[in-house]
């Protein structure tokens, strides 16, 4: 009988121990691999979509929710900040961007938000491209300066001087409409969603949407107010997925956002942030030290949160991953218990393998090979287990942390797991191994 043939016989008369043992190494396995996909797909949702980003500015708070607000969507934005930090911003020298957000509406549960055309600029990172070249099919919305600040003025607000069009920095001399004339009040209403909307609603170029109020999508709006889908932006595998892009000025022309456009006790329009793209160089130093002198804002550098995040997300990820090893490591005593345990019932079947000419390291390897074979089969298991455990909860991760880990996804760091804990089966094997290899022949042989 050979080797394999040998401890594949021994596996099937304790098929039962065999397999509660095995169990016991594939709920480890499967909860390390279940933490493992789930930091990869945190990774892949938070670190990656953050690239290419600079600097946010918003209303006092909290840093990183004014990060998870503008950049990744998953959190309410702190609150309201004065408009003209964004029009000072676009006049600063050490700014080449500013991208205005207001948030405030929803849309079949995707969150709305209100910006200018510059989200269309080259610089703006997700999409890639100017212009159309961000958009699968169609074209930008329309944005109007003047009609923005008419809209402002109309509600009580005071714009300072000439706040209209200081700063605008199209180095070519592009306004990303790719040559359509301005169409009139007609295109106030414009929408351009992106590409998880498009397929996950079935949104089409040409479509009407109605956005309700709240950020969640609590309530229509008291006048009805359709926007026209005239773009449908390429698919990025960020948070801009899942957003419906509309006009700054047809955010203020809503009845519901008017009593909010001031900032409470003035007569200052208010955004919810600002995405700030610096110059190259010390640009973006020299800006942070001046804004963050402000009382009146806060301001965010999204590289900086973004580690903060992982850091904060990092050591708890380390405390489940812990406890996912120690119920490993329980699981290979287990096999190293239930194999030692069983040296008493088999040590008669030992001493005639000896007696037949069996060396004593065939005997040893036997029992190695076996404890090896019942974690390999357990850590195999437990990887099934951990993709089919992601698969079940992936709608709960995305409802609660605002990203949704593929389950077929393969992470590198499962192989390294088995082999890891095959590894250990083989140590753990090691006892029960030596009690063979240490059977007295004649004593077993015995008549009993």
């Amino acid at each position: 009988m050979t080797l394999l043939g040998l401890v594949w016989r021994n596996l099937q008369l304790r098929a039962l121990s065999s397999t509660l043992t095995a169990l016991g190494v594939a709920l480890g396995t499967m909860l390390v691999t279940a933490i493992l996909i789930l930091q990869a797909a945190l990774a892949q949702h938070y670190e990656a979509p953050g690239r290419g980003y600079g600097i946010v500015v918003g209303a006092p708070g909290s840093a990183l929710q004014l990060v998870l607000s503008a950049i990744y969507h998953v959190d309410d934005a702190p609150g309201l900040m004065p408009m003209r930090v964004w029009w000072e911003l676009e006049a600063d020298d050490s700014v080449a961007l500013a991208v205005p957000y207001a948030v405030g509406d929803a849309f079949r549960g995707y969150r709305v938000v209100a910006t200018t055309d510059a989200f269309f600029d080259r610089r703006s990172p997700q999409p890639a491209g100017e212009g159309a070249a961000k958009l699968a099919e169609g074209r930008p919305f329309h944005f109007d300066r003047a009609r923005l600040d008419a809209t402002l003025a109309a509600l009580g607000a005071e714009l300072g001087e000439d706040p209209g069009h200081v700063g605008e920095d199209h180095e070519d001399g592009e306004d990303h409409r790719d040559g359509e004339e301005h169409q009139g009040d007609d295109d106030r209403f414009e929408a351009v969603v992106g590409a998880e909307v498009a397929r996950a609603l079935g949104v089409r170029v040409g479509d009407r949407i109605e956005p309700t109020h709240g950020v969640e999508g609590g309530r229509v709006h008291d006048e009805e107010h359709l926007w026209e889908v005239v773009g449908i932006l390429k698919p990025t595998d960020t948070a801009v997925d899942r957003l419906v892009l509309i006009p700054l000025d047809s955010f203020f022309a809503i009845e519901d956002h008017r009593g909010g456009a001031l900032l409470p006790g003035t007569r200052e329009p208010g955004l919810s942030a600002v995405l700030v793209f610096p110059r190259p160089g010390v640009h973006k130093v020299m800006l942070l030290s001046r804004l963050n002198r402000r009382p009146e804002i806060q301001v965010a550098d999204v590289h900086e949160e973004v580690r903060n995040l992982f850091a904060i997300v990092g050591s708890v990820d380390v405390l489940f991953l812990l406890v996912a090893i120690l119920v490993v490591v329980v699981g290979v005593l287990s096999v190293l218990v239930a194999l030692y345990n069983s040296m008493n019932e088999r040590r008669r079947e030992v001493a005639i393998l000896r007696a037949i000419g069996a060396p004593r390291r065939w005997v040893l390897g036997s029992v190695v090979t076996e404890a090896m074979a019942i974690t390999a089969l357990g850590a195999l298991a437990g990887v099934a287990l951990g993709h089919l455990l992601v698969a079940v909860s992936a709608s709960r991760v995305e409802a609660t942390a605002g990203f949704r880990p593929a389950a077929l996804t393969f992470v590198p760091a499962e192989l390294a797991v088995i082999a890891l804990v095959v590894v250990g089966g083989a140590l753990a094997g090691l006892g029960p191994a030596w009690k063979a290899y240490r059977t007295d022949v004649a004593e077993n042989l015995r008549p009993t």
